[in-house]
């Protein structure tokens, strides 16, 4: 069963198919008839629309609903234990990386983000954290991984505002190392910050 943060969800995207406009955020079903206007954004509409539509031209449209419900968590779950798995490499080597699989998997608080039928934009912000961090601890002689960080911050905030403090942490940390490291982190900074800057704006 779909939590009333899914369902809601999947309401916004059958709206959004059914040729509701992009910057249309109104939910007419909420206190009808004015409807409220949704803070969710459309980053999360429009590729669960996508393979929703591309599901239909082969299979219902309740059918594909269903598979869409079910690979998308899946398949964000892989990403976020990639990502898991990836920055312990990064900070600890091979051994860490398949540690961290292991209590990834035995995280039921994180995990319960990514069961069957979570459309909800929390597992999709959990994924882009921990690939932000992953990117972030390759940086300071690197300076295209600070660019990549520092768009998937950026993405995440236009996602989802609750995102602002841990990506202004990281954009805090980044900064500090800037003053203890010196010259050496100097371009992975201005790198970083130009990319989260530019993101946000395009993106909001």
């Amino acid at each position: 069963s779909l939590s009333t943060d899914d369902a809601m969800r999947l309401v916004e995207v059958r709206d959004f198919l059914a040729g509701q406009s992009w910057f249309d955020m109104t939910q007419y079903r909420l206190d009808p008839p004015a409807g409220v206007v949704m803070h969710w954004s459309r980053l999360i509409d429009l590729p669960l629309a996508l393979l929703m539509k591309f599901g239909s031209m082969f299979l219902s449209t309740a059918l594909a609903e269903k598979i869409v419900l079910t690979i998308w968590p899946a398949t964000l779950l892989l990403v976020f234990l990639a990502g898991a798995s990836q920055l312990a490499r990064e900070l600890a080597g091979h051994t860490a990386a398949r540690m961290a699989l292991i209590f990834s998997v035995l995280m039921a608080p994180v995990l319960q983000d990514f069961h069957s039928g979570a459309i909800h934009h929390h597992n999709v912000q959990l994924a882009l954290a921990i690939w932000s961090l992953a990117f972030f601890v390759r940086t300071p002689l690197r300076a295209r991984d600070s660019v990549i960080a520092g768009f998937l911050c950026a993405l995440s905030v236009a996602i989802g505002q609750q995102m602002v403090p841990a990506v202004a942490t990281l954009a805090a940390v980044v900064g500090l190392r800037w003053v203890v490291d010196g010259d050496r982190c100097r371009r992975a900074t201005v790198a970083f910050g130009i990319s989260i800057a530019s993101g946000a704006a395009i993106l909001a």
